[in-house]
């Protein structure tokens, strides 16, 4: 197992490697964000870039960002690494709980395009699973694209595995108008007695570890009182679909909008889904909804993916999760 003082050895660089001070490293993480994926950042990753630049000019955040640094989506904690005055690596380090149990999300890796090659990503990456360590975590995360091949194999050297493969889906707003659900299959609002299947195909396809980092909060999704008030609460609009053949619930679909460029979709299907039924059912609320936005799935990759790609979506992106104790 790497080490940080191991993985500083291997650095060829005259920098050094310092944590994130949110006061004044905002602003040139933003920068090196951008400028090291260019070519993937989507509309909410500019939105999201955006808002880090906000708040590194709000004085009132900066002030309070020590007290948030546990619960801020912003990157508050981590590590970056300087060199030739300037900051040319960074990592952000999210904490999150559960079952009580400390873990960390290893998020936003960038090395600067001049200064990759050098071991700057190995002694940032080492840092933060020393840092975990140290504060008691169970395990520390990350996530990465499937074709990037250099970084997959530099966190396998440091003793990540992979967990699961996630794969995001979008469709786009002016999806044509078409309808799949035929033979004999019937689609339906969702009712009352439907949540607990849902919920455990939700559960099965979204498991804990995965799922506090998307806005999948199942407590709006009840068909109860609390779901009621939840939703009340959080001013959230859900909208639920189930499809049925001969009496059978075969897939419950949940479209919320979102304050994001993308509006969301959470598909809750059995281990033994069809193809035809998942197609049908995501075809049918396309039809259904407001389609003024872009449209994203997130989904296990390598299920229903055909049926997904036959219902209008694309892959924009698949990653890897990965995982260290």
């Amino acid at each position: 197992m790497a080490t940080l003082s191991n993985a500083l050895v291997n650095v060829q660089a005259k920098g050094h490697l310092r944590p994130f001070n949110h006061n004044h490293d905002l602003l040139p993480v933003a920068d090196l964000v951008e400028v090291s994926f260019d070519d993937s950042l989507d509309a909410d990753g500019q939105r999201y870039l955006r808002q880090m630049r906000d708040a590194a000019h709000n004085p009132n955040f900066l002030r309070w960002a020590n007290v948030v640094v546990d619960q801020a989506s912003l990157p508050l904690s981590g590590f970056v690494w300087e060199e030739d005055g300037r900051l040319v690596g960074n990592l952000s380090l999210i904490p999150f709980h559960l079952k009580s149990h400390r873990h960390y999300l290893i998020a936003n890796v960038a090395v600067h395009p001049d200064y990759r090659r050098r071991g700057i990503g190995r002694a940032l990456t080492a840092a933060a699973i020393e840092h975990a360590r140290k504060r008691g975590a169970l395990s520390t995360w990350l996530h990465v694209r499937e074709e990037n091949e250099a970084a997959i194999q530099l966190y396998l050297s440091l003793g990540f595995r992979e967990h699961t493969r996630r794969s995001t889906w979008h469709a786009p707003a002016n999806l044509p108008d078409h309808y799949a659900t035929s033979r004999g299959y019937k689609v339906i609002g969702r009712r009352k007695e439907h949540w607990p299947q849902q919920e455990a195909w939700l559960s099965r396809l979204y498991p804990p570890e995965i799922a506090w980092h998307f806005p999948l909060n199942m407590s709006q999704f009840r068909s109860d009182l609390i779901g009621f008030f939840y939703r009340i609460l959080f001013g959230t609009n859900l909208k639920h679909w189930a499809i049925q053949s001969n009496g059978y619930l075969e897939g419950i679909v949940t479209w919320r909008p979102s304050l994001g460029y993308y509006n969301q979709i959470w598909l809750a299907i059995p281990p033994e889904y069809k193809n035809l039924v998942v197609e049908g059912l995501l075809v049918y609320v396309m039809s259904k909804v407001s389609l003024s936005r872009p449209v994203s799935l997130e989904f296990p990759a390598g299920v229903a993916d055909d049926a997904i790609r036959a219902a209008g979506f694309s892959i924009h992106q698949t990653l890897i999760w990965m995982v260290i104790q």
